[in-house]
């Protein structure tokens, strides 16, 4: 079974905007990119929900998001963002879009994590305090360097119920769907 699915694009903007204007400055993309794995995983530890929906996959940098990427390209075509001229590794907000999306709760995670994550350096892996033992297992055990977010709730200790709520709400026509157990 395919686990991997469409980003919310609508909350995953809006928290790429907000991650932007709490910084202040120009950001370092591959940290941005890092703290929306933090964003997802706290959110689905909290609620059970994935905020991006995205999965990730495993580099030596870190985990980088699958899809993510691709909407900050479109965010920068419609200049909501840009990149530097001398350095297109660092990412500027242009303008605010603001929280359509976003509940108060979502707000207050992905502030949460950025005042965590803020300084820390965006190339060293240890410094980003991921499961590094939960990564090894999951590329050994599954031979894939990809980790969705149903992969983040094993790792989070979730549910097999937890789990299946999670799938079924990711469903359109919320038909059931049950995961298997292993």
């Amino acid at each position: 079974m395919d686990l991997t699915s469409v980003i919310n694009q609508a909350k995953t903007a809006e928290a790429i905007a907000l991650l932007l204007k709490l910084h202040h400055k120009p950001a370092i993309l591959s940290q941005l990119l890092k703290m929306m794995y933090f964003v997802d995983l706290l959110s689905l530890a909290q609620t059970n929900q994935s905020l991006s929906n995205d999965s990730y996959l495993a580099k030596q940098s870190g985990l980088i998001p699958q899809q993510i990427p691709q909407l900050v390209a479109q965010m920068e075509a419609e200049n909501l963002v840009s990149r530097s001229l001398h350095n297109s590794t660092q990412i500027t907000l242009n303008r605010y879009i603001g929280y359509q999306h976003l509940s108060t709760r979502e707000i207050k995670l992905i502030a949460a994590v950025y005042h965590k994550k803020k300084n820390i350096n965006p190339f060293n892996l240890l410094d980003w305090n991921y499961d590094l033992e939960f990564i090894k297992n999951h590329v050994k055990s599954k031979r894939t360097n990809l980790i969705t977010p149903v992969d983040m709730m094993h790792s989070l200790g979730k549910t097999t119920t937890e789990i299946n709520a999670y799938l079924d709400s990711q469903t359109p026509a919320r038909e059931s769907r049950s995961l298997s157990v292993a």
